[in-house]
């Protein structure tokens, strides 16, 4: 069953084209929205949640328009800044929102409760926001979106900012909930939530790369695994030395420069010490990281992105 259809869509920010020919449907389970800064995810979490109208296409739950207000009111939206009043206790504020949700004050309790104990947030839930720390507001900020009554949850980089104990807690919960509602998280932390059996949406320049694409980024996010990039002329014969060391994955091989992908950097300079001195002589530049997402897109078919 399909809870939200993303239909031909487009959105704009001012001069700029944000998200372009977005075709997505997205049933009950955990959902992972990631990709780099400026490719569309808030934008597009926000027209999930009903909030602004794109430029062109539609976007429905549950075959109805998302921008409706009767719709609007089936879904619980964290955004990525958080909007508590920093002088106001927590819990007034909390029971505020429940109560505009239409709560009674018997329900607000039932709600808020065994969340306030989940994210040990009892010493905490009277004070201000003002007196807390980053983490401390955003576990009162997801309390208060995780005690709604609703349909689907959608949130914004709720792990931002919380310390292990709460990111476990908050891991376990959404877990839970996937089971009978769609949950849309939008994170940079997608190993994370792979390990939970996260479905992939891969944001690209404002578009949602293949099935495949995603798959490749989120077993990459899970695998916490690196490349290692080495330039020099003995880089052909060094890709043949090296390539059945222990840890080595696959290798790329262009011109001079050699891509070796491994679980630990240290595996790549052991298998050098382990190459001839005369071709691992014959390093000039090297650089690690992360697997980059251009090399995701270079991988993948540019024909059937959507």
């Amino acid at each position: 069953m399909t809870a939200f259809d993303v239909r031909d869509v487009y959105a704009r920010f001012g001069k700029r084209q944000v998200l372009r020919e977005v075709n997505v449907a997205i049933g009950p389970g955990l959902w992972l929205v990631s990709g780099r800064n400026g490719s569309g995810k808030s934008t597009l979490l926000g027209l999930l949640a009903g909030e602004g109208v794109p430029a062109r296409g539609e976007v429905f739950f549950g075959g109805r328009p998302t921008r409706k207000s009767t719709v609007r009111a089936r879904l619980a939206y964290l955004r990525s800044v958080l909007d508590l009043e920093p002088r106001v206790s927590c819990r007034l504020q909390l029971e505020l929102r429940l109560g505009l949700a239409g709560l009674g004050p018997r329900a607000r309790s039932q709600a808020l409760l065994p969340l306030v104990e989940r994210f040990a947030l009892d010493s905490l839930i009277d004070r201000p926001p003002a007196t807390l720390s980053q983490g401390q507001r955003q576990s009162v900020a997801l309390v208060g979106t995780l005690a709604l009554p609703a349909d689907a949850l959608l949130l914004d980089e709720p792990l931002r900012g919380l310390d292990t104990a709460r990111q476990a807690a908050l891991l376990d919960l959404l877990t839970e909930r996937s089971q009978q509602q769609p949950v849309v998280v939008v994170s940079h932390e997608g190993h994370r939530l792979a390990a939970r059996g996260a479905h992939a949406l891969l944001m690209w320049q404002g578009r949602v790369l293949t099935e495949a694409a995603s798959r490749v980024w989120l077993s990459e996010a899970a695998a916490r695994r690196f490349w290692v990039r080495l330039e020099g002329p003995a880089m052909r014969a060094l890709a043949g030395a090296v390539a059945g060391a222990p840890g080595i994955g696959a290798l790329w091989l262009r011109e001079d420069v050699l891509r070796i992908e491994c679980a630990h950097v240290e595996q790549v300079l052991a298998a050098l010490e382990a190459a001839p001195a005369s071709l691992s002589a014959g390093v000039h530049a090297f650089a690690h990281g992360a697997m980059a997402l251009d090399d995701i897109v270079a991988q993948t078919p540019r024909e059937g992105w959507l």
